[in-house]
């Protein structure tokens, strides 16, 4: 039973989501109606509220480990955002390097809506090596309509990190995110903590950094209102596609394994996983005292250690 006091907030929430849609209808910004639109119907179908569910999922990933810095070293877009985005503040308090990073729990998270399971290890790097990141920034709204995966160079990507965004177009940006937020407010308000300060920032910056793309694409140096516009219809676009499509190449699959082979113990028939950074010199003997052996791949009849 919902407490008086969250009765009370949750209802004044759905009066400014109300009040929200109202003060953006009267905004002459072409595309902003359709826009409005689709949020309405990803919020009323819920399909918005089986996103933020998905995000917040703790099952959404099977695998035992995260990607080395060397491994993601193979993911050139990422590369070079590291190396060439700024990491000072941009106008609404994420970095530009921040607002570039939330990319990818997104594409695992509408991964993992495609696939109605956890991701394994091989979903997990084609989250990250398909190429989709190259697509979704250089296409945006169309990234499924090109057959190429586009390369990058430093240059773009410091160009990228000079774009700002101020005037109309900050404050219809503000304005975005304030009705996203409050409608993400309404559906989570007794299902996740701390929506507002994990959630929202990162969905309002991966938003304008979508909005950065597509002003450095019209090759100018500010964002205006069609750019924010371009961003939520691209972020749109994202989440409800079919991402289980991009595939990373197989030299990618054969040369990141999850584990680099493993130890078997000769006496009690137990196994142990070696992660990138481990060597079999690393032990000297199983828990039961038994003789390790390497052996690159495993006999599923053993029991894990």
């Amino acid at each position: 039973m919902i407490s008086p006091v969250l009765e009370k907030d949750y209802e004044w929430n759905k009066r400014a989501i109300g009040d929200l849609f109202k003060q953006l209808n009267t905004l002459k910004v072409e595309g902003l109606s359709e826009l409005l639109t689709e949020i309405k119907i990803n919020w009323e179908s819920g399909f918005y509220g089986e996103l933020l569910i998905a995000f917040n999922s703790t099952e959404k990933m099977k695998i035992s480990r995260d990607l080395t810095f060397n491994e993601l070293r193979n993911n050139r877009v990422m590369a070079l955002a590291e190396q060439n985005l700024p990491r000072g503040a941009m106008d609404i308090g994420l970095t530009y390097i921040d607002k570039f990073k939330p990319m990818y729990p997104f594409m695992e998270t509408v991964y993992y809506m495609g696939a109605n399971r956890p991701l394994e290890w091989e979903d997990f790097l084609n989250v990250y090596f398909s190429g989709l990141d190259s697509r979704i920034i250089f296409a945006l709204d169309n990234f499924d309509e090109i057959e190429f995966t586009p390369q990058f160079n430093a240059r773009f990507f410091r160009q990228l990190g000079k774009i700002s965004l101020t005037g109309r177009a900050m404050e219809l940006s503000h304005k975005l995110s304030r009705l996203m937020k409050c409608i993400g407010e309404h559906i989570s308000w007794l299902n996740f903590k701390d929506f507002s300060q994990y959630y929202c920032p990162l969905e309002e910056g991966f938003v304008n950094f979508l909005a950065a793309c597509s002003a450095m694409i019209d090759k100018r140096d500010t964002i205006l209102v069609e750019d924010i516009i371009k961003g939520y219809t691209t972020f749109f676009k994202i989440i409800h596609s079919d991402l289980m499509d991009y595939k990373a190449p197989g030299n990618i699959i054969e040369n990141i394994p999850e584990y680099k082979g493993y130890l078997v113990c000769e006496g009690c028939s137990g196994y142990y996983a070696l992660h990138p950074e481990e060597s079999p010199d690393d032990f000297t003997a199983c828990q039961c005292g038994g003789n390790l052996l390497f052996r690159e791949k495993l006999d599923t009849k053993l029991t894990s250690h």
